[in-house]
């Protein structure tokens, strides 16, 4: 029954693991690969449950048990530094503001510049002048 629960366990951590790295792999920018890191931390926690169901109380199941929780304790810590970094990297400071996204133009058009009928885009254009509550952007 042990063999059982610590074999259902692992593949089921495995099953996270591989997961979290095809999206880690499988987006575009960093920000939404971001969202796949914090998922390996529970995947190397139900490692280290499987170790311990498998080991029970030994040296080798504290040490699994105890790498898979500081994983999933320190992973959220790791993500916010992380996209903290990459948002001064961007904008020069991490402080929150419409000021930031102003400053670096348009949103970059995910849909190949098309938009479902009806939509409404945003920004100066032929179809939509800006309003007097809009910055101006400089031409590029």
């Amino acid at each position: 029954m042990r063999d059982l629960v610590s074999t259902v366990l692992l593949v089921a951590g495995v099953a996270v693991l591989v997961l979290s790295v095809l999206g880690v792999t499988l987006m575009r920018d960093a920000y939404d690969r971001l969202h796949y890191v914090g998922l390996a931390g529970f995947g190397a926690l139900l490692v280290g449950v499987a170790i311990l169901v498998q080991e029970s109380w030994s040296l080798i199941g504290d040490k699994a048990l105890a790498a898979g929780a500081l994983l999933v304790l320190a992973g959220p810590v790791l993500v916010h530094t992380t996209a903290r970094s990459l948002r001064v990297h961007e904008y020069g400071s991490w402080e929150s503001g419409i000021r930031g996204y102003r400053d670096r133009g348009p949103a970059p058009d995910r849909n190949g510049g098309r938009h479902a009928p009806g939509a409404r885009t945003h920004g100066a254009g032929p179809d939509h002048p800006p309003s007097d509550d809009e910055p101006r952007r400089p031409a590029r």
